[in-house]
């Protein structure tokens, strides 16, 4: 896993994104690894990866070093962009590979960037779009690898795939994933946490507390209630419902400024 420095946002448009997976795409099959899952987040990137000719600290050093480059040339920005050194940990065994894939998989949908499992397939973003043929994959994904783990046969594979993200629990003792219909799952969350971004995000903006949770309209405050609901979602791990309440706007309100997050319609 790879942190933006104080958790701050590493991808700012998809242009950004684009960027990261074409660093992806040229350097993990230079170095002969193999990806089996990976999905970018707002502020992290997840990776499952085996290695290859070269040792994990190599690649993570040339991916995080060209892309933090390139984003402060495009961002007019200098310093550091991620968090100290990548965190990284072994696999033991396939079980636990099967875990890693699914519980990396789930990120996009457990930070509220999803709606629910067929948006999480089409989520453009993470690895499961390629593996149940949603999209043709990117050079450095090991689809057909990655697959078999959960079956000879790829159709087959596909359905016990679907099925494992929908179940109640996996072998790695993640929790379940919110499939279409079901209830957002409860997030342990502080005030103190959520009080902390609203400040980061109104210093951002030049806006106060108080306007923000006001019912004054105005671009530069559609905007800032826009970032602030998405980085609820994704680094607080507020439901929904739960954002509403602390915006004081509707649920219905809060959907449209996801959406339009996701659609990279904000900053």
């Amino acid at each position: 896993m790879l942190r933006g420095i104080e958790r701050r946002l590493i991808f700012l448009d998809d242009a950004d994104r684009e960027d990261f997976l074409r660093r992806l795409s040229q350097l993990v099959p230079q170095l002969g690894f193999r990806c089996f899952a990976w999905a970018l987040m707002p502020n992290h990137v997840h990776l499952v990866l085996r290695s290859g000719r070269a040792r994990i600290s190599h690649l993570m050093a040339r991916l995080g070093t060209g892309y933090a480059r390139r984003f402060n040339e495009r961002h007019d920005r200098v310093g550091h962009l991620f968090q100290n050194r990548f965190r990284s940990r072994l696999v033991v065994d396939d079980t636990d590979l099967i875990g890693l894939v699914l519980y990396v998989m789930r990120n996009p949908l457990e930070a509220g960037l999803v709606a629910d499992a067929l948006e999480l397939e089409r989520f453009a973003w993470c690895s499961l779009g390629a593996l149940v043929g949603r999209r043709p994959a990117h050079s450095f994904e090991s689809v057909a690898e990655t697959r078999a783990l959960f079956g000879e046969d790829p159709g087959r594979a596909r359905r016990i795939l679907r099925s494992r993200l929908c179940s109640e629990a996996t072998d790695a003792g993640e929790p379940p994933l919110q499939c279409e219909a079901a209830p957002a799952r409860p997030v342990p969350v502080t005030t103190a946490r959520f009080e902390d971004l609203l400040r980061e995000v109104c210093s951002c903006f030049g806006v106060s507390g108080e306007e923000l949770r006001s019912r004054r309209r105005s671009p530069r405050l559609a905007a800032a209630r826009s970032v602030l609901a998405r980085r609820a979602a994704a680094e607080v791990g507020l439901a929904g419902a739960e954002i509403a309440r602390r915006l004081g706007v509707t649920r219905a309100a809060v959907s449209v400024m996801l959406r339009r997050e996701r659609a990279g319609r904000t900053i």
